[in-house]
């Protein structure tokens, strides 16, 4: 049976199935960018198995549907992404004010508080 495979710029082509000894295989019967009568005449000729000009024409109106259908959102457009993103930012921004704070605050606490040394750490006893 004939199938339609969607080609580069814009072209398709009409291909069939054929059973080797290497394995299954796909010849090509014809290449279109319109499909007319012509290349329907052009690859009946050259088909080896039976042709049904029906099932290619269903075909090539679901490989042109398929190509001109929108493709997958990229993974950096996705809402989601956008969320996860802009909220590392503001996490990122707000350690980085915590940081600065805990800096000069750490340095004011290490300076008031003794520190205990061999002589603080004597129990009393």
């Amino acid at each position: 049976m004939a199938f339609v495979v969607a080609r580069p710029k814009g072209r398709f082509e009409i291909r069939e199935s054929v059973h080797t000894p290497q394995g299954p295989r796909a010849r090509s019967l014809a290449n279109f960018k319109e499909l007319d009568e012509e290349v329907l005449d052009r690859a009946r000729r050259r088909a080896t198995r039976p042709f049904d000009t029906n099932a290619v024409r269903a075909a090539a109106a679901r490989a042109a549907a398929a190509r001109s259908a929108p493709g997958p959102i990229p993974r950096h457009e996705l809402p989601a992404t956008r969320q996860f993103v802009e909220a590392s930012r503001r996490m990122a921004a707000y350690f980085s004010r915590r940081t600065a704070w805990f800096r000069s605050t750490s340095s004011l606490v290490y300076r008031r508080v003794p520190v205990l040394g061999a002589a603080g750490a004597s129990s009393g006893r």
